[in-house]
């Protein structure tokens, strides 16, 4: 999973500074506009509303079915019995 998250990261890190480099090349904006940006307060809830959702989906997805720690080890239990058989 940290994996996976960190090369998603990576991928969006690394088109943000594509994007960045173009926008600043064909004269859109400057790297002191980029650093020194204040969001207004609307664009503020609606980070805090993204931001909200993407922990949500992080730290929520091993939570995301009906598994409990019983039907869990109760899974593993019968792995465990049908590869011993299976030996």
């Amino acid at each position: 999973m940290n994996m996976e998250l960190l090369a998603e990261l990576w991928i969006t890190r690394d088109r943000l500074a594509i994007l960045e480099a173009v926008l600043i090349e064909r004269g859109v904006t400057e790297v002191e506009e980029l650093d020194t940006f204040s969001p207004t307060e609307t664009l503020s809830k609606r980070l805090e509303q993204l931001r909200e959702v993407m922990v949500e989906n992080v730290l929520g997805a091993p939570f995301k079915n009906d598994n409990t720690v019983e039907s869990l080890m109760s899974q593993g239990k019968k792995h465990a019995q049908t590869w011993r058989g299976k030996q």
